[in-house]
């Protein structure tokens, strides 16, 4: 099977947990989804950190990195899983902090990370239609669960401003389905540059807006940072590891890389 089909057939193992199992909380969907990319996919690695206190400076559950020799983007991901009646107490979830979204996108800004949501959802089986951004696959979704969407978007329309009812349907409306960043043909024609026009095109909300704030290279890194590098020589492995780049990981439970090129970095 190829590297979409295999996916796909995640995101629709997702979705079929979560049919059957409606009480499946976000935590166990986001260690299952990503190990199950990393099992499937063979230049897709996966590691779990440590448990740290949530939501203290990053507002994400992990990053995602998506890497070619030294250069990558950068993702920060916070998961939600979608209710059937009203998203808004889950997106404008609020701790000691502050507000989780603002928090999220915050320190993803600072970082040069690109803040997304991954939305967990069975809902739209046997209910309202909806559409995707995976413009060369129109039906693509229908039967998948796992969905990615901008942050900041979600901030501006929804969160800011007067308190709303926010449905299932408009969120997805507005989602990419995970299986995309494996199925779209930008997304792998050339690398990192590839996948920099595949987010410039698809996301282009968020790239707009760290345009404005004169941010280059939005998610951009010409240099990947030293954990990240480290991690896909393996050496998470050891006991160290943690410990020695500390500073450097978030709060966050866990990192995935997808190496688009079997290029290595220089030492």
């Amino acid at each position: 099977m190829s590297s979409c089909d295999q996916a796909t057939k995640v995101c629709q193992e997702v979705y079929d947990w979560m049919s059957s199992q409606s009480n499946v909380g976000e935590e166990s969907i986001t260690d299952w989804f990503l190990y199950s990319l990393t099992k499937h996919i063979p230049y897709v690695r996966y590691h779990k950190f440590t448990r740290r206190e949530e939501g203290k400076t990053t507002g994400a559950d992990w990053e995602w990195w998506f890497i070619d020799g030294c250069a990558g983007i950068g993702l920060r991901v916070q998961a939600k899983r979608l209710d059937k009646n009203d998203n808004y107490p889950s997106l404008a979830y609020a701790n000691k902090y502050g507000l989780q979204i603002d928090t999220l996108i915050k320190d993803a800004h600072a970082k040069n990370l690109l803040p997304f949501y991954a939305l967990y959802s069975a809902l739209h089986f046997g209910s309202q239609p909806f559409k995707t951004k995976c413009g060369g696959m129109p039906s693509k979704g229908i039967d998948e669960g796992v969905f990615l969407s901008e942050a900041i978007p979600i901030s501006n329309q929804y969160i800011k401003g007067v308190k709303q009812v926010i449905g299932w349907s408009v969120l997805l409306n507005d989602a990419m389905p995970a299986s995309c960043l494996f199925c779209c043909p930008m997304a792998h024609s050339n690398g990192i540059k590839g996948l920099q026009m595949f987010f410039g095109d698809c996301f282009s909300k968020t790239i707009t807006e760290y345009n404005n704030s004169n941010t280059n290279s939005p998610g951009y890194f010409n240099e990947i940072p030293d954990y990240v590098r480290s991690f896909m020589k393996g050496e998470e492995g050891s006991d160290g590891w943690e410990r020695d780049f500390r500073s450097q990981l978030p709060e966050v439970d866990g990192m995935i890389v997808v190496d688009l090129s079997r290029n290595k970095c220089d030492e």
